[in-house]
């Protein structure tokens, strides 16, 4: 149903010629057909009016989105009147709607009087003032919009809710190391935002966010290089990106692309063939990188999910304890993972 969201009075006189200039998108009701609806309600333009223009009355209809808005107005020689404006989910609602408004402001005088004023037809959309009430929706399943974007609401409440899930996850990471698997462990903190307009559309408002904490290993590899055995210790980083879902519904299945940087680091030990160890200390690295989420929602709490990702990285070198060079980490690796979270 079309609804009246703005206006200020039109200033009729009913005896005065009053001609129409109309405007709607392809695929609308023509100008004969709006002139046929204000008639079928009582009022009538002036075909006189309509060739010298002395004071129309102007129609304008536009899309938004997957609805559409009207206006009219009063023209005259001094100027033009505020506008009224109508919105509908489709384009006859509203040229139903501002057929009542222009009837009421078309029929002679001694019919406008309020005692006089015949209410629509039942088929007609009432030209009302949309109520404070609203539609409440139980989660959401959607997915993400980029750019600018125009979502056409009647009267009420937009409702915010985030979104918050912490996922725990397994899995192994191949390339820091050249041919060594290290162990991989991730902890994803993930916030999303809905918006839910009064008549329960919903919209993603915004990126999710996610951060990320890394801890490679336990167990702890080793490899031998020449007569050095080079020992991984432990590694940890932090993340920070950002995702796009083509499909999250919060009671079954997630699609996530992400982006991500992390930086962290990394501790190595180096043993000798006489069995000497030796700490080579600390090593950073920083990676960047897309990834993927599947995750499908257990009931309103749980889920489970698979990780997997690729990153490009800055390069390090590792150092025996005079100095010289042991082995460079890699310029990329990849990482998956098998992954139980909870979700609010």
């Amino acid at each position: 149903m079309a609804s009246l969201i703005m206006g200020t009075t039109l200033g009729a006189h009913a005896r005065e010629p009053v001609g129409l200039r109309y405007e709607a998108p392809s695929g609308c009701p023509t100008q004969a057909d709006f002139e046929t609806a204000v008639e079928s309600r009582g009022g009538q333009f002036t075909p006189k009016a309509r060739e010298e223009g002395a004071r129309a009355l102007v129609v304008s209809i536009r899309r938004q989105g997957s609805a559409f808005t009207g206006s009219l107005q009063v023209s005259r020689f001094d100027g033009v009147s505020g506008a009224r404006e109508v919105q509908g989910a489709t384009c006859q609602e509203v040229v139903d709607a501002l057929a009542v408004v222009a009837a009421i402001d078309l029929r002679p005088a001694q019919d406008a009087t309020p005692a006089a004023v015949t209410p629509p037809k039942p088929e007609a959309p009432a030209v009302v003032a949309a109520g404070p009430t609203s539609k409440r929706v139980e989660g959401f399943n959607g997915r993400s919009t980029w750019g600018p974007d125009e979502v056409p609401v009647s009267a009420g409440t937009l409702h915010f809710k985030p979104l918050i899930s912490f996922t725990l996850s397994g899995g192994v990471q191949l390339g820091p190391i050249p041919n060594l698997v290290l162990p991989r462990y991730d902890g994803v903190f993930r916030f999303a935002n809905v918006v839910t307009t009064p008549d329960g559309r919903q919209r993603l408002n915004g990126p999710i966010l996610r951060a990320r904490a890394i801890l490679l290993g336990p167990p702890f590899p080793s490899f031998q290089s020449g007569d050095t055995k080079v020992m991984f210790g432990s590694g940890i980083a932090l993340g920070l990106g950002a995702c796009w879902s083509p499909h999250y519904d919060t009671q079954g299945l997630v699609l996530l692309g992400c982006g991500e940087f992390s930086y962290g680091q990394a501790g190595f030990t180096t043993q000798k063939s006489d069995g000497t160890r030796t700490p080579t200390g600390v090593v950073g690295f920083g990676t960047v990188g897309p990834a993927i989420d599947v995750e499908y929602n257990l009931g309103k709490r749980f889920h489970v999910g698979v990780q997997a990702g690729a990153d490009v990285m800055i390069q390090a070198t590792v150092r025996r304890d005079d100095g010289s060079r042991i082995f460079d980490t890699t310029w990329w690796s990849v990482h998956g993972a098998l992954g139980l979270g909870m979700h609010f």
